[in-house]
């Protein structure tokens, strides 16, 4: 909880692992996707005359551009766990998880866990995961008790 109360006081942070901290805009999100960095590859090139102070877009490292995958930790899944909740997103009906490596079963029981606590999702969608044998079966398990809970 202690997370959550930062968050709440907290002025100029919007995203938290592609997650919305703004309380407005989490409950009003219909659909939540994390999307390996999350980063648009296809942004077009700056001009490199242009002064610093007059970009406006995101700076990356180098590192991020490169990456096709991005690894979740029991931190992140903890995070997740925390803020995905049924108060904080109480209209989301899609979550799309994309190009994520979760080796670890403590870190994809913290996201399942956040999943099945969501009656209103309608729509999950998993691409490009990496996963290991007990955390595929975590996963199918919970999108099994997912559709169950559907009808």
């Amino acid at each position: 909880t202690l997370l959550v109360n930062l968050l709440e006081t907290h002025s100029t942070l919007v995203w938290l692992n592609q997650i919305p901290v703004v309380v407005d805009k989490a409950q009003e999100a219909r659909e939540l996707i994390l999307d390996g960095t999350g980063i648009d590859k296809s942004m077009p090139e700056t001009d490199e005359d242009q002064d610093f102070e007059e970009r406006t877009e995101e700076a990356y490292a180098k590192e991020a551009m490169e990456a096709e995958y991005v690894r979740m930790d029991e931190g992140d899944g903890f995070i997740f766990f925390t803020l995905v909740t049924p108060q904080w997103f109480s209209v989301l009906s899609r979550v799309v998880l994309r190009r994520l490596i979760i080796p670890e079963a403590f870190t994809l029981a913290f996201i399942t866990d956040a999943l099945l606590n969501l009656s209103t999702i309608r729509e999950l969608v998993l691409s490009e995961l990496k996963l290991s044998s007990r955390g595929a079966s975590l996963m199918l398990q919970a999108v099994a008790e997912m559709a169950t809970n559907q009808h």
